[in-house]
């Protein structure tokens, strides 16, 4: 074999290698100049937000949201908007799902009235020649009737903000559960428990009647109201958990078990007074009393009587 004919096919190849070259360089490009966009957009969209803490009217805030709204759904269909931060909105909500399936991005807009309106956008990657696909969440929760007991589109979404995202998977579905907080009225706040997954056409849905022994009617999702002057205490934690009386023969006593698990806990709600009960614009944390909610076998079966004086540690395990 000569020289010539070994050094032939690689010459005959330079063109499409040239082609890769400009090809990956034109991307890098791409992407320097997309992530150089948002970032000046991202200084539009501070301002904004500036003008709405400033706004005099309803109305006025109103305007601007919309303007809000457009512009940071534009940014993100940009490709590099998925993995940049956005640090600068810091009244915006942006939680990443721990798969990184989606990003859920949303905030209130506090009315003159003391109630809220939310907002928010779900962002999910496309890969990496497309630009991700952007779902609008639109507010109804005003005009839902029984919430708890219904399952939801974007188009009609029961608003809250965001502050944890849980992955939750079974043999046959992702599910991704929600702890929000809503600042219902000047009298009331609610906490929720939200279940958020992605039909067959990949679709968001919200609602799923996956809550076991907490009430007789089927629930979609957990809705805790109580007064606004409280605070309450929902969160996703390792908690120690009383599982049953065990007879100590040699000390002659009953002895309590108990294991640790991950689970969502939360305060236990009473009424202020007895007079009250059913009124939840006065029910408060009991203080000493706290419940969970534990992942297992495809539901989130309701545990009363959780140790919540457990410090916060550090865990990679996802509910199951």
């Amino acid at each position: 074999m000569t020289v010539f004919s070994e050094i032939c096919p690689m010459i005959r190849r330079l063109p499409y290698i040239y082609g890769m070259i400009v090809l990956l360089l034109a991307g890098l490009s791409s992407s320097g100049q997309d992530r150089s966009t948002i970032a000046a957009e991202e200084d539009t969209l501070r301002v904004i937000l500036s003008g709405i803490r400033a706004a005099g009217s309803d109305t006025e805030k109103m305007a601007l949201n919309e303007r809000f709204l457009i512009k940071l759904r534009q940014v993100l269909m940009l490709r590099a908007s998925v993995s940049y931060p956005f640090d600068s909105l810091k009244s915006v909500a942006r939680l990443s799902s721990p798969d990184n399936r989606f990003r859920a991005i949303n905030w209130n807009l506090p009315m003159e009235d003391g109630t809220n309106r939310y907002y928010g956008l779900i962002q999910v990657p496309s890969g990496q020649k497309e630009a991700p696909h952007v779902v609008g969440l639109h507010d109804w929760s005003d005009v839902i009737d029984k919430p708890e007991e219904k399952k939801l589109d974007t188009a009609h979404w029961y608003g809250a903000l965001y502050y944890k995202i849980i992955l939750c998977r079974t043999a046959n579905r992702t599910y991704y559960t929600l702890l929000g907080w809503d600042g219902m009225s000047p009298q009331m706040t609610q906490k929720i428990i939200e279940i958020l997954y992605f039909d067959t056409r990949g679709i968001p849905v919200f609602g799923s009647p996956v809550f076991r022994n907490y009430s007789k009617e089927k629930k979609f999702r957990i809705i805790f109201r109580y007064s606004a002057a409280s605070t309450m205490v929902l969160k996703y934690d390792e908690q120690t958990v009383v599982k049953k009386k065990k007879w100590n023969s040699r000390k002659r006593t009953y002895e309590m078990t108990s294991d640790k698990y991950l689970m969502i806990v939360c305060d236990r709600l009473i009424p202020v007074d007895p007079a009250f009960e059913g009124n939840p614009a006065f029910y408060v944390p009991a203080g000493d009393a706290y419940d969970g909610f534990q992942f297992s076998n495809g539901y989130w079966n309701f545990i009363k009587n959780v140790d919540a004086r457990n410090p916060a540690r550090k865990s990679s395990r996802r509910a199951r």
